[in-house]
């Protein structure tokens, strides 16, 4: 889910996920889909209709609806689903790649992984021929690069996530435990 705009502080910056519905006067007229609000985005280049994710967008200290495409804003453009027999996976938290040789006894393609540990990262780049990124999931410059990747198919995700935090086996501490905050950095991906 995303942020509601019109509480935001103006001046602070963050990513969303939006419908652009047309141009007025210079002016892209937006509507976010998770929560549902229109906003409008000052500064920003000529953007053909569609879906976007917009990265770095900067809120505007003149109208609560309004936001401003700043020097660093990004705007990358959601393909089309495309043929549903085209499935791209994006291997998150990869480790050695346990979920890539599952999906690959079914034909699927692994287009990148990202792993943060560098001995995983060298077993990956000797078993597989997908991208290797090392790094954390809360980077925001992975979570662009992906989006650059992304093609017009299917998209899966894929994450190995430490489930102590949420088994009876474990520690059961939820989000208390340290641990757990991999799910939330894996489910910050689906606006790829």
């Amino acid at each position: 889910m995303d942020i509601h705009i019109r509480a935001t502080a103006p001046g602070s910056r963050f990513n969303i996920v939006a419908s652009i519905e047309g141009h007025q006067h210079g002016v892209l007229c937006c509507r976010g889909l998770s929560p549902d609000q229109q906003f409008l985005v000052k500064n920003a280049p000529t953007l053909e209709e569609g879906i976007y994710t917009f990265y770095d967008l900067e809120k505007s200290a003149e109208v609560s609806q309004t936001c401003v495409f700043a020097g660093i804003t990004e705007a990358l453009k959601h393909h089309s689903k495309g043929d549903v027999s085209k499935i791209q996976i994006i291997d998150l938290c990869s480790g050695m790649g346990g979920f890539t040789i599952g999906s690959q006894v079914l034909g699927l393609e692994t287009k990148a992984f990202v792993e943060r540990n560098h001995l995983a990262c060298l077993a990956l780049k000797a078993n597989f021929d997908g991208d290797i990124i090392q790094g954390d999931l809360e980077n925001d410059e992975i979570l662009k690069r992906l989006h650059r990747l992304k093609q017009s198919c299917h998209l899966q995700i894929t994450g190995g996530f430490s489930c102590q935090g949420y088994s009876r086996q474990g520690d059961m501490l939820g989000l208390d435990d340290h641990r757990s905050h991999t799910l939330q950095g894996i489910l910050r991906y689906w606006s790829v």
